[in-house]
């Protein structure tokens, strides 16, 4: 997660706050049977889909801050590689001298 914005923060507390929310709304719902005979299962279940609904939202804005610092990393190593055949020394292509988030897969769990 990129500590220079604070939406990644924000996102991680919203998902757990609305995690809370729906997991107990949905017992709430399923306990005092508020939505009918025979219905407390698929609240639950109603409940758990839309907890995973809300992880994979979370986690496609996280991954738009992942894309902007991996975009900022190459545009950085661009610069030094056009800095450094300007002065006439060698540029080293991105590939051997790649920027620390493009070595590695991005994680996507950093909501846990």
């Amino acid at each position: 997660m990129n500590e220079n914005f604070a939406t990644p923060v924000l996102v991680n507390i919203f998902f757990w706050i609305g995690t809370v929310f729906l997991v107990g709304g949905g017992l709430y719902m399923a306990l005092v049977q508020a939505a009918g005979p025979g219905m407390g299962i698929p609240v639950i279940l109603g409940a758990l889909f839309f907890v995973l609904m809300l992880r994979v939202l979370c986690e496609w804005i996280l991954i738009q801050f992942s894309i902007h610092s991996a975009l900022l990393d190459i545009k950085e190593q661009l610069r030094k590689n056009q800095l450094s055949s300007e002065r006439g020394g060698n540029s080293s292509s991105l590939t051997s001298n790649q920027p620390e988030t493009l070595r590695k897969e991005p994680s996507l769990g950093s909501l846990e």
